[in-house]
């Protein structure tokens, strides 16, 4: 190899360069080969493109095709007028082996071995990579960085590389980011934020391979080999890998890479080389040409000097960061694109970019403004990327001056803005800026006023945040602020609310906030009302669910076995936390999780066995544990507990009379329990065989409290599921997926019922001819739960007095009253305990409320079959590559 990387050199020393980006174990040399035009310079705006081969020594096909690569380059340069283009539009970084300790003890004809695929420590090169997940690293790729890796992260971040691919061997597909998923799993499609852009780029390279593009059954990891659409996959949608260069070079350079397998043989004979190159030829030079699409231009100021370390973002994608020349390269799917460009202490400026399939690059250069300058005043600034949409505008000119400050603060990075939001300021807001701002869809307005330090709401009550205590803001913003006793009350003149209700944005919450009479102290002003933005930001994503249905943490029984699960419960409650989906509430020695809007009924959900496997006959003695719950949430009237120890389901009907209806449901929706009359567990209770029946918080078992204490938990209906035997396997273990209907039957037949609100304590309300009457709890509600048919519903006062009576009509198309007063429709609260089943349930009913498309981007099937395929067109038929399909059961 490197006779021939010399020979290259000398033969074509005006188009190539030889350099070394540092050494293996072994102390030899990681060959890099520059073809390009003036090889030895960078030329501005230039891209820069690398391919790296034999990161595992004995995939050898990328090491022969990248000097294969080299001398076609080379050899056609002045002869051919598209490799002669290609030569001079960009810089080539060829790197033949990574690995060339290893590939030392590779051997030729070896199709499935790890002969050589590690370095000489014996680390695989491709696992060693720092990770995002650290607790996710395989024991191949060893603990700390290799001097392989040490040397090639250098090198990755000396460049400004645009694109990259990175050849291995053994199956045929083009693998495009993550490699790693958040629970560490396989077949988990773990999507990057430029994943529609990878879709393209990964596609670009197998369609033009001769069977690549074809969908269909290939050789790889599985006995009867892998299948892949399109010839294409997501990483981790295929099989889960930490300490990747993929994932890491994306996560920490502006490069894009994929990896390609290039074919079943590791290590090909000589005579199979010539035709592997002619199937990937094309492949690799219509992949490296999409280097040189997309947007790229120079980042100045207004002195014209470049501007270093600018951030370029994009409508949809990661952000990348100019050189230090100023220039940037953004590769873009085909399509109108909205760049926005920022540099600290200047001003942002944001252009469209329109993207043409098959087009050379936009050249877009852009010159930012300092802040704060009279030249850069606007009558309409954007800050922030984040997600949550919040405006800030003004109709006087004190108001407008606290704006145009915040503008410039959250410029220069002297005040900056939460992550997850993004501000529209507007200084002075006009009728011809009321369309930008309905385009803007915010959240939340506050509008900025002089007068009186204090707040006005002009929202109507559903707009605005449950969370938000107008009190405390108020006191908040006198102590940020001061007091301003003399100051008018503008906001409450009525031409204020007349303009903030000609605004039009129904949907809103809408918050005036008075600043004081004077422009002084505006650098406070300013920065207050940043603050205050960031602070609504959190009481409206603390009321609100957001979709959870691709986060892969969240579903740990779709991924992990029964014994595995203990080991991802805790990350996967962070992961719900942190994307707002569970609130955390401490009671005692438990912690809780609550979910929902904060409406009636309430349930808990409870897991109550960890590591050990029991069969149950009552579950008295979890009253304890019940009450714990109760006293945090004193309105719980059912509660769901998950066990394992049989495949049955018990109930409690004691109070409200459901017990009995959700266990059938449970039931019936599971397709191992409806099948049988019998638990079908060898071994278990001799006299709890069945697959259905009644328990009683006062029964006679022998380990029931018997203590005489009054619990709470005695006015509960419960439902005892146990979801799996402890010595045989009757489930599949694939508990999510068994459990699934039946968990969304039962939880949407507890919404079936009345809501009865606006009572007093003391209050009591039966229905029909229910044996007790039960009482109004806290906030003077309760959910009554019913049946279908017409209910005749009777409210008493605290002294026995009817209060009110009235008739509810319960249908599967109604199943929740909303005709009279009193009664609003269902929305759930569940509270679950932190344990190991707790965890699949709670995340269920997260993306139920959500959403009712249980099953996309093939979620839970690892394969992201539909995702980012808009423009791609599905073959079915395969028959040409059978010859290389890999069956492992044959050898």
């Amino acid at each position: 190899m490197t006779a021939w990387l010399q020979a290259l050199r000398l033969n074509y020393p005006n188009i190539t360069h030889l350099y070394s980006a540092g050494k293996s174990t072994e102390g030899r040399e990681l060959w890099v080969l520059i073809v390009s035009d003036k090889p030895k310079e960078h030329e501005l705006l230039e891209a820069e493109l690398k391919i790296v081969g034999n990161m595992h020594g004995n995939e050898v096909v990328g090491r022969e095709a990248v000097l294969y690569l080299a001398e076609i380059l080379c050899l056609n340069y002045g002869r051919n007028k598209y490799l002669t283009d290609l030569v001079d539009n960009a810089r080539f970084h060829l790197m033949p082996s990574m690995n060339p300790d290893g590939y030392e003890k590779g051997f030729a004809g070896d199709r499935i071995s790890a002969m050589g695929r590690a370095n000489a420590n014996d680390v695989d090169l491709n696992r060693n990579f720092p990770t995002k997940y650290p607790e996710h690293r395989e024991s191949s790729g060893g603990s700390d960085p290799e001097i392989e890796n040490i040397a090639v992260m250098k090198w990755l971040q000396s460049y400004p590389f645009v694109l990259s691919t990175n050849l291995h061997g053994g199956s045929l597909v083009a693998n495009y980011p993550y490699d790693d998923s958040v629970t560490g799993q396989d077949g988990i499609y773990t999507a990057s934020a430029d994943d529609k852009l990878f879709v393209e780029l990964s596609y670009r390279y197998a369609r033009a391979h001769t069977k690549m593009w074809k969908t269909g059954r290939r050789c790889g990891l599985s006995a009867d080999g892998d299948n892949f659409i399109n010839g294409i996959t997501n990483g981790a949608g295929w099989y889960h890998l930490a300490g990747g260069m993929q994932d890491w070079q994306y996560e920490n350079t502006n490069c894009l890479e994929i990896t390609v397998e290039m074919g079943c043989f590791k290590f090909p004979t000589d005579d199979m080389m010539p035709k592997l190159w002619e199937e990937h030829q094309y492949s690799l030079l219509s992949f490296m040409e999409m280097g040189l699409t997309g947007v790229t231009g120079l980042v100045t100021d207004r002195n014209n000097n470049t501007v270093a370390n600018a951030t370029i973002s994009v409508d949809t994608g990661k952000d990348i960061i100019s050189t230090e020349s100023g220039e940037y390269w953004r590769l873009l799917p085909p399509g109108d694109h909205q760049v926005t460009v920022s540099a600290r202490g200047l001003e942002s400026d944001t252009f469209t970019v329109t993207v043409v399939p098959g087009a050379r690059a936009v050249r877009h250069d852009i010159t930012l403004l300092a802040c704060g300058d009279n030249e850069t005043k606007s009558e309409l600034y954007i800050r922030g990327r984040g997600k949550n949409l919040i405006a800030v505008l003004s109709f006087d000119e004190i108001g407008g001056e606290a704006v145009d400050e915040l503008a410039r603060l959250t410029c220069t990075g002297d005040f900056v803005i939460d992550k997850d939001v993004s501000l529209m300021l507007i200084p002075n807001m006009t009728n011809e800026l009321k369309g930008r701002l309905s385009d803007f869809d915010p959240a939340a307005v506050l509008i900025i006023s002089e007068g009186i330090v204090e707040t006005v709401t002009f929202s109507v009550s559903e707009n605005e945040p449950r969370l938000f205590d107008k009190a405390k803001m108020d006191e908040s913003l006198l102590k940020a602020l001061g007091n301003s006793i003399e100051c008018d009350r503008k906001l409450l003149e009525s031409k204020t609310a007349l303009r903030v209700d000609d605004l039009q944005l129904k949907k809103a919450f809408e918050l005036g906030i008075s600043i004081g009479c004077d422009a002084k102290d505006l650098q406070k002003k300013a920065a207050t009302i940043g603050t205050i933005a960031d602070m609504i930001k959190n009481e409206l994503i603390k009321d609100s669910v957001s979709e959870f249905s691709v986060v892969p943490s969240a579903h740990p029984g779709d991924h992990f076995t029964p014994d595995q699960m203990i080991l991802v419960t805790n990350a996967a409650v962070a992961e719900l936390q942190r994307k707002e989906c569970v609130q955390e509430l401490t009671h005692g020695a438990n912690k809780f999780y609550l979910m929902g809007s904060g409406k009636p009924p309430y349930t808990l959900i409870a897991a109550v066995e960890k590591l050990n496997c029991h069969d149950y006959d009552t579950i008295s003695p979890f009253k304890l544990l019940f009450d714990e719950a109760i006293g945090a949430v004193p309105e719980l009237d059912f509660v769901i507990v998950l066990a394992t120890g049989g495949m049955k389901v018990r109930y409690i009907n004691d109070t409200i009379g459901i017990g009995k209806s959700i266990a059938e449901t449970y039931r019936a929706n599971h397709d191992l329990m409806k099948s049988t009359e019998s638990e079908g567990c060898a071994k278990g209770f001799p006299n709890e065989k069945e697959a259905i029946r009644a328990f009683s918080w006062n029964d006679n078992a022998s380990r029931m409290d018997k203590s005489g204490v009054d619990h709470p938990a005695d006015n509960l209906d419960a439902l005892l599921v146990q979801i799996g035997c402890c010595y045989e396997n009757m489930a599949s273990g694939h508990l999510y997926s068994e459990n699934q209907r039946s968990m969304k039957s039962v939880l949407i037949e507890r919404t079936r019922g009345v809501r009865i609100i606006g009572g007093i304590d003391g209050m009591t309300v039966s229905v029909d001819h229910m044996h007790k009457s039960l009482p109004l709890l806290r906030g003077g509600r309760r959910f009554i739960p019913l049946p279908n048919g017409e209910h005749l519903v009777k409210v008493r006062s605290p002294g026995g007095q009817m209060h009110a009576q009235f008739a509810v009509v319960i249908s599967d198309k109604h199943p929740t009253s909303e005709k009279f007063i009193g009664v609003q429709s269902s929305n759930m609260v569940i509270i679950t305990i932190a344990s190991i089943l707790m965890i699949v349930c709670c995340t269920f009913m997260c993306r139920q409320r959500v959403t009712s498309v249980l099953n996309r981007r093939g979620f839970f099937n690892g394969i992201g079959s539909n995702h980012g395929f808009e423009r791609i067109p599905l073959y079915k038929s395969d028959d040409e590559d059978e010859d290389e399909v890999f069956d492992l059961q044959k050898l």
